[in-house]
């Protein structure tokens, strides 16, 4: 790993450990999303009690985010934050088909959701890592469309994302 790239992991871990700011990843998801208009429809999976979508609604102006989580007791107190312009909705991540269409998000930002699911290289784990990438290639893959992943990258979490993404094998 070249300097440069191993500079911007160790950056990427501070974010994901929460020894850094939202301003460390910030310039990351900017060159990421440069091209997209403001108002592009972005999914946060597995948002959990996290500040990201705040900060993305208001540092960066996005205007058209959904949060989602597992756990009711999370999205009730992310709702009652209050903010304007975010929407909370309790979901399973791996299995969103009765929530949401095909081509529903231009962009979706994992922040450590991958990372829950992806806790070891067992076959379970392996199928639900799929299950959950296909989900999230089947609501985001409209035209233009992204998917953002942070993650520390174990060994094992980066096995299951090239498989997916560079070999094909999402069953």
């Amino acid at each position: 790993v070249s300097g440069e790239i191993s500079s911007k992991i160790k950056e990427l871990k501070k974010v994901l450990s929460g020894t850094a700011s939202y301003d460390v990843l910030e310039p990351y998801i900017i060159e990421a999303t440069k091209s997209q208009p403001r108002d592009m429809s972005i999914l946060v999976p597995g948002c959990g009690n996290s500040n990201l979508s705040e900060k993305l609604h208001s540092s960066l102006g996005f205007s058209n985010i959904l949060s989602t989580d597992f756990e009711p007791e999370i999205i009730q107190k992310m709702n009652e934050r209050g903010v304007k312009g975010l929407k909370y909705e309790v979901s399973d991540s791996t299995n969103m088909k009765d929530q949401y269409t095909d081509n529903s998000f231009t962009t979706i930002i994992d922040k450590g959701t991958f990372d829950a699911i992806c806790i070891d290289a067992t076959k379970e784990t392996k199928e639900k890592c799929n299950k959950y990438l296909n989900e999230l290639v089947r609501v985001s893959m409209a035209k233009g469309g992204q998917i953002i992943i942070v993650s520390l990258l174990q060994d094992f979490v980066l096995n299951n994302l090239i498989e997916f993404f560079v070999r094909g094998q999402s069953n």
